[in-house]
């Protein structure tokens, strides 16, 4: 869970929503303040926030989606709606991402392609891994999350 405060010192959360592949929504709680995501300097970001993000801790409650079956815990990142609709025509193969489950972590995250990164790096990663999925893969995926994935320069 990745927190912020506003100015006042007081919590800013809304309901936000991701697009899995069977194309329903996720629920998620997100800052309302919170546009493009957070950057290096974002002055929303707490010491326990920082913390959290940098060692990826805030992704564990998402192991809740995992076990009820609505995630995965390797394959693409899932992204908001909106952005799906502005990227579905702009980026070729875009939609592929979502025939498979969306991932906890995934080949473009464990490669560094997290973040404030290119996005097009990141569909290419999350394609390469749709076509070369194999459990091995997927144990490969895993391991390395273990030894690269959980300190990530790019998050903020």
């Amino acid at each position: 869970v990745q927190f912020f405060t506003d100015n006042n010192g007081w919590a800013s959360m809304e309901k936000r929503f991701s697009r899995s592949n069977s194309g329903r929504c996720a629920r998620m709680l997100k800052n309302k303040q919170e546009r493009s995501g957070p950057t290096e300097n974002d002055t929303r970001r707490t010491t326990l926030g920082i913390y959290l993000r940098r060692f990826n801790l805030d992704e564990l409650p998402q192991l809740f989606n995992v076990l009820n079956g609505e995630m995965s815990l390797v394959g693409p990142r899932p992204e908001r709606p909106v952005l799906i609709e502005e990227f579905k025509s702009k980026i070729p193969n875009y939609m592929l991402r979502h025939k498979v489950k969306a991932g906890i972590t995934g080949w473009a995250q464990i490669n560094g392609w997290r973040g404030n990164t290119s996005l097009e790096k990141r569909i290419e990663h999350d394609l390469y891994y749709i076509e070369r999925w194999s459990v091995w893969l997927d144990l490969k995926i895993l391991l390395l999350t273990v030894f690269k994935g959980f300190v990530d320069p790019n998050a903020y």
